[in-house]
């Protein structure tokens, strides 16, 4: 009732309440009735009836006044002298119906094995991003380029509800496997200099015991078995373990450039919109190349966790200036020495260092650093083996005579 137009009407006369009962014999609802006296009352009219109600006024020798009018109607005439309100009301309306197709956030779960923030920065990339058309968006062709940018993933889905690019996806469950273990003949040699300590022959012929010192590229354990009646070629596998020697010679200079801080310092705030970058406070070339940068940057998010594509990156500038300093044969020790260690490390296929020794000499120049470091490792690497080679025609010409047969059959183990 109060959508529709009403007005509230005044009737005056020697008797009001008769103008009551013919607007109920000629169905006028009225409503909201209030007398003020024997000869005054008020009562609302749908404005629709206000015709016929004032016949039956008139017809009952009362007098009627219109005191207020209301309902929607009335409500939005005042609209009629404001033509830029209503098409401002017009252009929301349009803008919040087509407001839902276009992607302003994404949710993706985390996981263990793959971070929310790394899908969320690829599928950026790719287009679903903040402002993307959402009717455009192929699921099958971000599902192929996402798989081909992150391995670990076994599925891929975008949808949207709303505003909301809902990303669901799978993970594998297995590692995946870079290649397949070769199956072709080979040889297992030694990958480097070394006492052999140990060996675990898992197929072949060893040719070599515990206690025999060996050269790098010297054979450990063949992958060609001489039988009664033939030579078989097979891929020998063995784990052969020695002890072997690294040495390194490093060199460091007597003296090196040292920070001095100035005290001077500058925050610079930059606002991200996606891949732009707006300077909003400072200046990001004060001190030039020398100083230290310190970056901090705050995602800026909605209520309930909803990330906004902005965020606020505050860098903490520190100026400094290098002067020159003497190094300690200390200070010299304590870089080197593990800089010889991590060296020996990266050398070592499978193994641990059982020994070290560090000698540093001081020149004219420099620091002079000899390491020697005594390890126990796994040398054991494959060597394939070319069946129809020299080695092949050996084993052939040596079954030939020890049996007197015209050919040779050469069975491949796999």
């Amino acid at each position: 009732m109060k959508l529709r137009a009403w007005i509230e009407v005044e009737i005056t006369g020697a008797s009001p309440e008769r103008c009551l009962n013919r607007f109920s014999r000629k169905d006028v609802g009225f409503w909201a009735l209030n007398v003020d006296g024997p000869f005054r009352l008020t009562c609302r009219l749908l404005a629709a009836d206000w015709p016929r109600a004032e016949r039956e006024i008139t017809a009952a020798l009362c007098a009627g006044k219109v005191l207020k009018r209301g309902g929607l109607v009335y409500a939005l005439s005042g609209l009629r002298r404001r033509p830029v309100l209503i098409i401002g009301v017009g252009l929301a309306w349009a803008l919040a119906f087509l407001a839902q197709y276009f992607v302003w956030f994404v949710r993706v779960e985390p996981s263990d094995q793959i971070s929310a923030e790394r899908i969320r920065q690829a599928l950026s990339e790719e287009g679903v991003r903040f402002g993307a058309w959402g009717p455009g968006l192929d699921t099958q062709w971000f599902k192929n380029r996402m798989l081909n940018r992150i391995p670990e993933l076994r599925w891929l889905g975008v949808h949207t509800e709303g505003g909301i690019a809902v990303v669901d996806y799978s993970v594998r469950d297995e590692p995946i496997r870079q290649g397949t273990p070769l199956t072709e003949p080979a040889n297992v040699v030694a990958a480097r200099d070394g006492i052999v300590t140990s060996l675990s022959v898992h197929s072949g012929l060893a040719v070599v015991e515990p206690g025999t010192a060996v050269r790098a590229g010297e054979l450990l354990v063949s992958g060609m078995i001489d039988c009664p009646t033939h030579t078989q070629i097979t891929r020998a596998a063995a784990d052969v373990e020695a002890l072997t020697e690294h040495q390194f010679q490093l060199k460091m200079p007597l003296t090196a450039s040292k920070k001095v801080y100035t005290g001077r310092t500058e925050t610079v705030r930059t606002l991200i919109f996606q891949k732009y970058r707006r300077n909003i406070s400072g200046n990001s070339s004060i001190f030039g190349m020398t100083c230290d940068k310190m970056i901090e940057t705050e995602d800026l998010t909605l209520p309930g966790g909803w990330s906004l594509p902005l965020a606020l990156e505050t860098v903490t500038l520190r100026e400094y200036r290098l002067t020159p300093a003497e190094i300690s044969e200390q200070a010299a020790a304590a870089v080197l020495g593990p800089t010889a260690e991590d060296l020996v490390c990266a050398e070592l296929t499978a193994g641990t260092v059982t020994s070290r020794t560090l000698t540093i000499t001081r020149t004219d120049t420099c620091y002079e650093a000899g390491a020697d470091f005594g390890c126990r490792e796994i040398i054991s690497r494959a060597d394939p083996i070319d069946p129809f080679g020299e080695e092949a025609s050996h084993g052939q010409n040596h079954q030939r005579r020890a049996h007197g047969a015209d050919h040779q059959r050469v069975r491949f183990l796999r």
